[in-house]
């Protein structure tokens, strides 16, 4: 999805701003297709787990596989098609019109541009995160409480908000130049990403604190929150080291989610490793926030 999507709106393949003049059998039949050849590893360990359902006469978990990899291809499928569609002329997903004449903090700007132009990000983003806290907190389940775990499932989770906070670095200082020049102590500018940051992740905490799996206990329940917000501070931290695209930048976050499991393994507590993650973001920011520059790349 990080690949095509963009690679949709590139000048080479402007070409496809007539796809949407096909018939709709058409275009449906060939999104589809291009579903499948980009989920083909997927597809192949599909087969593997089938075979294996079948010679165990499984026949619930081959009904969740065939109906988890349906719904795969079918947003997959959905988003590249609504990619294309968009070629010709630009349009918001859905407008806000009783916003317009609504005066609104400044830390909800980044909020509303999410909701008017990129809803389906947003959505699927809140999604993916909901789902694997509520994925790790079920395992337990089956298996004695081990904060370990539940880190480990917060990281996944959490991390998932990359594309946003890639977003947010673009809003900031392509729409909004004039905010890194405004004469705002360090201490403000911390408590307005703090804002807009805990707005963005009110449905992870929501979802954290419901699905707990034992009777709330303080220090670990305020360690698994502050490590979460820690690590979007860490992820805008290094965003702001230099401009860097998406795509490459999973690198930076699969390295990120290697290191910081392997200080989870040795029984780290969420508290002290959310102390680190803040330390090393608000020096990225310190220094480089007003020193960030984005450049709009030429086609």
């Amino acid at each position: 999805m990080l690949f095509v999507l963009p690679a949709i709106n590139k000048t080479e393949n402007q070409f496809l701003a007539s796809f949407y003049l096909l018939p709709h059998n058409i275009k449906n039949t060939t999104v589809i297709l291009i579903s499948l050849l980009l989920l083909i590893p997927i597809g192949a360990y599909l087969l593997f787990l089938l075979v294996l359902a079948f010679s165990n006469v499984f026949y619930g978990s081959i009904l969740s596989l065939l109906l988890s990899f349906s719904i795969i291809t079918i947003v997959l499928s959905a988003l590249i098609l609504h990619q294309i569609n968009m070629l010709p002329h630009e349009t918001s997903f859905f407008q806000l019109r009783f916003l317009n004449k609504t005066r609104r903090p400044t830390y909800l700007f980044f909020i509303e541009h999410l909701v008017r132009n990129d809803f389906i990000l947003l959505f699927l983003t809140k999604v993916y995160t909901c789902l694997v806290i509520i994925g790790t907190t079920s395992l337990y389940s089956t298996d004695q409480f081990d904060l370990r775990l539940l880190t480990t499932g917060v990281l996944l989770a959490f991390v998932g908000n990359v594309a946003i906070l890639h977003k947010y670095v673009w809003f900031q200082y392509h729409k909004m130049t004039f905010s890194a020049n405004l004469p705002l102590s360090f201490l403000k500018i911390i408590t307005h990403l703090i804002f807009i940051f805990s707005l963005l992740l009110i449905p992870e905490f929501l979802v954290l604190l419901r699905h707990y799996p034992l009777a709330p206990n303080l220090p670990d329940v305020s360690g698994e929150v502050l490590f979460g917000l820690s690590l979007i501070f860490l992820i805008y931290g290094v965003l702001l080291k230099k401009q860097v695209e998406l795509s490459n930048f999973i690198v930076v976050i699969f390295w990120m989610v290697v290191s910081t499991t392997f200080f989870i393994l040795f029984s780290i507590h969420p508290f002290f490793l959310a102390i680190i993650n803040f330390f090393i973001s608000t020096s990225l920011i310190y220094f480089r926030y007003r020193k960030f520059e984005y450049i709009e790349k030429s086609h």
